[in-house]
């Protein structure tokens, strides 16, 4: 048998010019709630207690108030594709 030897990737990442990701922007008060939920470390959604931290010190400070309370526009592409059933859009858009 051979042997393989694994060798480290040094080489650094670069996202649209820059060295590291930008932060995504808010999309939804239920997306805002939910970070700052995983940033206590009280994700019932598996999102990583560093995520939820980085989110929320790059948003640190936006307004929350004028967004949606949830996004819907990936759920009626579901639902229309049948990847959600009837009862569960109606629980969505209410």
């Amino acid at each position: 048998m051979t042997e393989t030897a694994v060798v480290p990737n040094n080489k650094a990442v670069v996202f649209r010019g820059k060295t590291e990701r930008e932060a995504m922007p808010m999309e939804s008060q239920a997306q805002n709630a939910a970070m700052h939920a995983a940033a206590e470390g009280k994700s019932t959604l598996g999102i990583p207690k560093k995520v939820g931290k980085k989110f929320v010190s790059a948003s640190h400070g936006q307004k929350v108030g004028k967004l949606p309370k949830h996004v819907h526009a990936k759920a009626k592409k579901m639902h229309a594709k049948g990847l959600i059933s009837d009862k569960q859009m109606k629980k969505i858009e209410a």
